[in-house]
């Protein structure tokens, strides 16, 4: 009998070191109890998350998050609406993170206080980060095997590191590979701890005059870098109309990086570069058109302003119009 319980307490103390060490040498991030889950069929699990979705494509906040949120559909649209996803700082814990998904975006969020701030794992490629404020994370974006990925117009704020491929560390991993701006003059990224100054403008920071654009790359390796970072944090809008008259229009504007957002109870246009933007004294004058949108605008850059727009779906047909005092954002 004492051999019996000699072999039987050999037998749970391998175990127990088995465990441990399989835990100790575990690499993948570690994913917190209580996590949010998009599941591949479109739920949210759990059911009473603060995250509503109608369609299946498009999940947006309906307020503030204190634990991890893991991506496990592809072709999705993560919009934090302003809201604030929070950890503790643990060790492995994860803000968003997105295993081996193709074509999700994540925007407008802010990530704070995680050891990885967003974790894109395991061939998560083709996918859209922008819009963000990542801050105060051990990593503020994490990559293991992710590459063709977009990552521009975040905020990256006193991140111990503000970028970690895994493949640094592990040369057996492929390097990740991924687009850090939106070109000239959009722009790419904020970074706190960026060095450079901002004395010249144009595609390649050689013309006299700053435009807000630091004259030399932020370089995260030599496979990633970002050509034009941002010399303050990236602010989405500059103004908002939303039409006073109840149709669901809303013309959004960024006038530093010439940026606009049309949208209509119908459609979201997204984030477009203005073919023509110009802001003269008090006057935003917008004139742009593509194969999609054809829009042409005026507005009066004050309190008591007023703002006209009209645009043409030229795949549908529709016609939309709007006329609204101004909106600071």
């Amino acid at each position: 009998m004492e051999l019996y319980r000699k072999a039987f307490s050999g037998i749970m103390l391998t175990l127990l070191l088995t465990s441990m060490l399989t835990l100790a040498f575990n690499v993948q991030p570690a994913k917190a109890s209580g996590a949010i889950y998009i599941r591949a069929d479109g739920s949210i699990d759990p059911i009473d998350a603060p995250i509503s979705t109608v369609d299946n494509i498009t999940y947006t906040f309906t307020d503030n998050i204190n634990d991890s949120i893991v991506i496990e559909r592809d072709n999705i649209i993560l919009d934090g609406a302003g809201y604030t996803v929070q950890g503790t700082g643990a060790h492995g814990s994860i803000g968003i993170y997105l295993p081996n998904r193709i074509n999700v975006t994540v925007t407008n969020t802010k990530i704070t206080t995680f050891w990885h701030g967003i974790a894109l794992g395991y061939s998560s490629n083709y996918n859209s980060i922008s819009g963000n404020n990542i801050a105060n994370n051990y990593w503020g974006i994490w990559l293991w095997g992710s590459s063709n990925n977009s990552i521009f117009h975040n905020n990256f704020i006193n991140n111990t590191r503000q970028v970690y491929d895994y493949s640094w560390d592990n040369p057996e991993v492929s390097p990740s590979i991924n687009t850090w701006d939106d070109g000239y003059p959009s722009g790419g990224n904020y970074w706190s701890d960026y060095t450079g100054v901002d004395y010249y403008s144009g595609p390649n920071q050689d013309q006299p005059g700053s435009d807000g654009i630091g004259d030399t790359p932020y370089i995260i390796d030599e496979y990633n870098i970002d050509h034009y970072p941002l010399m303050k944090p990236w602010k989405p809008w500059s103004y908002v109309f939303t039409d006073s008259y109840g149709r669901g229009t809303i013309l959004k504007i960024n006038t530093a990086h010439k940026l606009f957002q049309f949208v209509t109870p119908d459609k979201d246009y997204g984030i477009r570069k203005a073919a023509y933007m110009r802001v003269e004294g008090r006057i935003i004058t917008i004139r742009h058109e593509d194969s999609e949108l054809r829009l042409i605008t005026t507005a009066v850059d004050t309190k008591m302003g007023f703002c006209i727009a009209m645009a043409w779906d030229k795949q549908t047909r529709k016609h939309y119009i709007l006329i609204d005092k101004l909106g600071i954002e």
